[in-house]
């Protein structure tokens, strides 16, 4: 189907019901001459030819992109349903624009913290390193590495490896 027949239904609907009118007055007209009564001679076109309101659906259906046509269609009904309730509209539209904000930035997070890869070179090389505290009666051997400690590790593996330290806060 061409675009140019979806945008020509109407002049071409229009020429084809001018088209079955004439058929069905001649067919008339021909069953008139065969000496049929006028009621008769039209009952008889109409049985020959059929339902012309179904003819002329079947050719609209078939000048048409059904997609378009239903989602068109659609699109009017919820638009006067909506301005019927403006009330209701506002609220659904409010909770979809939440609903769909809410995902969006959701699949962000998840997307950028558990689906990209590491930015490092070899991430299955990678070590955590804790100090252990010993003071007291209480030991906890994975105690967060203060700045001062982590600077001494850092310039003395200096030409072995790379180090960066995590905050606490965000494990």
């Amino acid at each position: 189907m061409s675009w140019g027949r979806f945008f020509r239904r109407k002049q071409a609907d229009a020429e084809l019901a001018h088209e079955i009118d004439h058929y069905l007055a001649e067919e008339m007209n021909d069953n008139l001459a065969r000496g049929m009564s006028a009621g008769e001679a039209k009952r008889r076109a109409y049985v020959k030819f059929g339902n012309p309101h179904q003819v002329r659906e079947g050719v609209w259906q078939q000048s048409t992109f059904s997609l378009i046509d239903n989602l068109l269609r659609d699109f009017k009904y919820a638009a006067r349903t909506l301005t019927k309730s403006p009330g209701f509209a506002i609220v659904a539209i409010l909770v979809m624009t939440l609903g769909i904000g809410a995902n969006i930035a959701l699949f962000t997070v998840v997307r950028s913290v558990l689906l990209n890869p590491l930015p490092f070179h070899d991430p299955d090389r990678l070590f955590s390193i804790f100090e252990r505290s010993g003071k007291g009666k209480e030991v906890n051997p994975y105690a967060p590495v203060d700045v001062g400690s982590f600077a001494e590790w850092k310039r003395s593996t200096a030409a072995v490896a790379q180090l960066a330290i995590v905050s606490p806060i965000f494990l």
